[in-house]
């Protein structure tokens, strides 16, 4: 069995989901796709284009628990590859499916985004220098030299990929760090290849639910983001915004 496993938050735009599902289809004939999603419950279009759809209420409840669900049928069916993605128009899966044409032998492949399409729906603080200072954490914690350990997909083309991974308690925010950090662990072969990606219109990310996630990066992993990322101008915005939100102030 191979599956694409698709994550999802629908707020009136299940249309830009149901493209995905359609190019994933189209793109991926010899894969079945599930779903996990919140927000709007999903149309009978919707239901009748997966194989599996896992709608948990309106309610958000992170990155990770979708992850998780997305994961764990695929273990319990015994799925030989799976491919994780987010449902937003983010990713173009013409790309997705030279990169997995051109994987070769390897455990998993990461995307390299040639160009981030990251910004925040409520501040103008640049979210790509944010990423790059959650990275720095995660080699810290988890040496590795992956140039882009949080995409937003990731295929994992091995029963060792599949098998290794456990998302069950992990934090809501950080599962696809976590997984990453798993698959490193496990002593997996990750490949990284690049790919382009669309210009996101709009997104439900947060300065302070990033805020969060960093938070939950330094419990989960046993390390200090002030102490890790380096007193220079360039990253002096960003220290100070984690500094405010460690005593409830707002950022600004």
């Amino acid at each position: 069995m191979r599956l694409i496993g698709f994550r999802a938050l629908i707020k009136k735009d299940e249309d830009v989901l149901l493209s995905q599902i359609k190019d994933a289809h189209r793109l991926f004939p010899e894969f079945s796709v599930i779903l996990a999603v919140c927000g709007d419950e999903p149309s009978s279009t919707v239901l009748d284009a997966c194989s599996e759809v896992f709608y948990y209420g309106e309610k958000p409840r992170g990155f990770t628990y979708p992850w998780h669900l997305l994961v764990k049928y695929a273990q319990d069916y015994g799925a030989s590859e799976l491919i994780l993605c987010d449902g937003d128009e983010q990713f173009i899966f013409s790309e997705l499916r030279r990169a997995y044409d051109n994987a070769g032998e390897c455990d998993a492949v990461m995307p390299i985004r040639r160009k981030k399409p990251l910004f925040f729906s409520d501040t103008c603080i640049d979210r790509v220098l944010m990423e790059e200072c959650e990275n720095m954490l995660f080699r810290s914690a988890c040496p590795n030299a992956l140039i882009d350990p949080q995409p937003g997909a990731i295929m994992l083309l091995s029963h060792k990929a599949i098998s290794c991974l456990d998302l069950e308690a992990v934090p809501s925010w950080i599962g696809d760090i976590v997984a990453t950090a798993q698959l490193i662990k496990s002593g997996c072969l990750i490949k990284e290849l690049e790919m382009d990606v669309r210009e996101q219109a709009r997104t439900n990310v947060t300065l302070e639910r990033e805020l969060l996630k960093i938070m939950q990066m330094e419990r989960y992993f046993g390390e200090s983001f002030l102490d890790v990322i380096p007193k220079k101008a360039r990253y002096a915005h960003v220290r100070r915004c984690y500094e405010e939100y460690l005593h409830d102030r707002p950022c600004s």
